[in-house]
């Protein structure tokens, strides 16, 4: 069972996040549209951390994917394609591409990724599987990854995808290699109740999300 001190821990850290989020929109300089290389740089590296959603769904989906019996090569080709299919959806966005319902998509996603941390060690390590859900989220993530960039010139946008390849690569892979070694470690029983608390904080967020796309 959750400890009822992890459950109040994940709900301040979540509500916290929340209150925050609004007012960081998707830029690291007020919410304005990157006009420059560096620019687009920063905005890149900051959106997948300021935004709760982008950054609990990394987290939760590179510690899934650590706890896998992936092979480490398997493993990296997963998390590239995640960020592949995330740069795909960024284009597809700014391309003026429109996708309906993608809070439902993001939820989707959060709540996958909850319940899979709960399975993550009965999972099979079929490399299929994993490919088609790391595509499909990332393809979300990434179109609403895109809405920073809408109507922006061609060199900022260019510096903000490669902003964001580095910091998903180094927060899903740091990540990922730290959940291995932990449940490879004598406390995995310990690591297991923060799992079902990083689970908890997935099913919040996405519902979070849902609310915020039914009611704007």
């Amino acid at each position: 069972m959750l400890r009822l001190s992890t459950a109040r821990a994940v709900f301040t850290a979540g509500l916290s996040m929340w209150v925050a989020a609004p007012a960081l929109a998707h830029h690291p300089t007020g919410g304005q549209m990157p006009d420059s290389a560096l620019a687009g740089v920063l905005s890149g590296l900051a959106h997948p951390v300021i935004d709760v959603e982008h950054l609990v769904f990394l987290l939760a989906a590179a510690v899934v994917w650590g706890l896998t019996r992936l092979s480490p090569y398997r493993l990296a080709g997963v998390v590239a394609l995640f960020v592949v299919a995330s740069l795909s959806g960024a284009l597809a966005h700014r391309a003026g591409l429109l996708v309906p319902l993608m809070g439902v998509g993001l939820a989707v996603s959060l709540f996958g990724v909850a319940w899979r941390l709960v399975a993550a060690r009965s999972e099979s390590p079929s490399i299929t599987g994993h490919a088609l859900w790391a595509g499909f989220c990332g393809a979300v993530h990434g179109y609403a990854y895109g809405e920073a960039v809408l109507g922006a010139e061609a060199t900022p946008v260019l510096a903000y995808l490669l902003g964001l390849s580095v910091i998903q690569v180094a927060l899903m892979g740091v990540a990922a290699v730290a959940a291995r070694r932990l449940a490879n470690g004598p406390r995995f029983a310990q690591f297991r109740v923060r799992l079902r608390g990083l689970a908890l904080l997935a099913v919040a967020t996405g519902a979070w999300v849902l609310s915020v796309s039914a009611f704007p």
